[in-house]
């Protein structure tokens, strides 16, 4: 996988994350990404997004907590390093 390439929503996820910061997941970067952008997100593309994020190294995701809601946080890989191989 081309690491030094990312697509346009990859960039815009990226952006969520760092706005979000630690722990951030799914719903809230789905939320975030809503409300800047004013365009409807699925749930499926931000996670989609995530996989291929972490595929490529630039963020890292661990289950969260046992709750009625499983999450899962993503936090940036690195800070600083977010767009470097």
């Amino acid at each position: 996988m081309d690491r030094d390439h990312l697509g346009g929503f990859e960039h815009v996820v990226i952006l969520a994350l760092m706005r979000l910061g630690e722990g951030a997941y799914g719903v809230p970067v789905r939320q975030e990404i809503e409300a800047r952008t004013g365009r409807e997100v699925s749930i499926g593309a931000v996670y989609a997004t995530l996989d291929r994020l972490e595929a490529k190294g630039y963020v890292k995701s661990r289950l969260g907590e046992p709750t009625p809601e499983r999450e899962r946080a993503a936090p940036l890989a690195s800070r600083g390093q977010v767009f470097r191989p």
